[in-house]
């Protein structure tokens, strides 16, 4: 999602929505971590994504945040990244 590794994010966030991926290693692979910079960047939302045949859905440094398969496999939705709630940012 980036060039500039977990110190340097240069996307702000990703929202991809209603999409697939066919015969892929990785469907995404972010340098997000807690200790990004800054860390309000490198956000991932994920919402009905369709996999067929992808060994990774989505890698991150600590290793693999959600795995793949083989066959077919369907995220309904997945969020990585800084959140804001009724008691403020985490």
């Amino acid at each position: 999602m980036n060039a500039g590794g977990r110190t340097g994010q240069t996307v702000g966030s990703v929202t991809l929505i209603d999409a697939t991926f066919i015969n892929v290693k990785e469907g995404f692979l972010t340098t997000y971590d807690s200790s990004s910079l800054p860390t309000t960047a490198g956000g991932l939302i994920l919402e009905n994504i369709q996999l067929n045949n992808v060994a990774t859905a989505v890698q991150c440094p600590e290793g693999t945040v959600l795995a793949g398969a083989t066959g077919s496999l369907t995220i309904a939705a997945l969020g990585k990244g800084h959140g804001y709630t009724p008691n403020g940012p985490n």
